[in-house]
């Protein structure tokens, strides 16, 4: 038991130390500029951009509330072979009550 406990405990600091080694140095400072504060928009282009985000919420929205529809599953038509084979289990088993 201490065995498996010990090798769980150097796991666990191997994990540690691989996240620290791995980790970006710089994850407080943006390497990006954002694009918005690049222009600033004017009316018809903050509508236009409105509309989009609208249409793409309402599609996203409608797509996720739609169940999905499985398809049905084959008829159960038994083939001969299927029915030679069930009569046969029936005869050595017997029925099932």
């Amino acid at each position: 038991m201490s065995l498996v406990l010990s090798i769980i405990a150097f796991m666990w600091l191997l994990i540690a130390v691989l996240v620290n080694f791995t980790q970006d140095k710089k994850a407080g400072s943006p390497t990006e500029q954002p694009l918005e504060t690049s222009l600033p928009l004017n009316a018809s282009e903050q509508k236009k951009r409105a509309a989009v985000a609208a249409v793409a919420y309402a599609l996203a929205h409608k797509q996720a509330r739609e169940p999905y529809s499985f398809a049905l599953p084959p008829t159960a038509n038994v083939s001969a072979w299927q029915a030679v084979n069930r009569t046969e289990m029936l005869h050595k088993h017997g029925k099932i009550r």
